[in-house]
């Protein structure tokens, strides 16, 4: 069994903000997905973030979920998507 692979140079990484980088990563069925990491924005009382930006059907993703559920409500009270 290999190890999964990060590919950190990868083509979505191009398009990115100066405040952002865009990580691929996959397995060796071939499954695999993109990580959005955003640098914090004291200005707009924004934290450092990290998003699953997209997975392919087969990846289970797992996170914190009180404080993934929170953060979403107080991105929408903002005005956020």
């Amino acid at each position: 069994m290999k190890k999964p692979k990060v590919i950190t140079r990868c083509v979505a990484n191009t398009y990115t903000n100066a405040d952002e980088r865009i990580v691929e990563f996959s397995f060796e069925d071939g499954s695999g997905g993109l990580i959005r990491l955003l640098q914090p924005d004291k200005e707009r009382g924004r934290r450092p973030r990290v998003e699953v930006y997209r997975t392919d059907g087969a990846v289970n993703v797992i996170g914190p979920r009180e404080e993934v559920a929170r953060q979403y409500k107080q991105d929408r009270s903002r005005g956020g998507k």
